[in-house]
């Protein structure tokens, strides 16, 4: 199913489906908003956690903004294959998506990672 930012039923939809990926792989899931915007948090126990907007009057709709980080209190760094690492503290990376199945498949990959390790430098990459 496809899903758009731009109607209200679509924006929980998408907070459920991004909940249950999230649960897949070990991580939590928590959203809140109004109903014109959804504020969507997912974080690993590894760190990893990315932090999603979907909002009904967004100037572009379903081009996702997608910023992943490393929380607080964690002390893995980001490998350069997870893409769009910043080079300085290798704690986060942001990617954009275009379209609901894109959106999916991104949260997907990087959770898939902080799951089984292949987000982090292993540490003979550790400068």
């Amino acid at each position: 199913m496809s899903y758009t930012e731009r109607r209200k039923a679509d924006r929980l939809a998408m907070a459920k489906a991004i909940e249950q990926i999230a649960l897949k792989h070990g991580a939590t899931c928590e959203w809140e908003g109004d109903g014109k915007e959804l504020h969507i948090a997912a974080r690993h126990p590894s760190g990893l956690a990315v932090s999603l907007w979907v909002c009904s009057f967004s100037t572009q709709p379903d081009v996702h903004v997608i910023p992943w980080h490393i929380t607080y209190g964690h002390d893995v760094r980001l490998a350069s294959t997870f893409g769009d690492v910043n080079p300085y503290h290798r704690q986060k990376a942001t990617h954009v998506r275009r379209g609901w199945d894109a959106l999916v498949a991104e949260i997907e990959r990087g959770l898939s990672a902080a799951a089984d390790g292949s987000a982090f430098q292993t540490p003979k990459e550790i400068v």
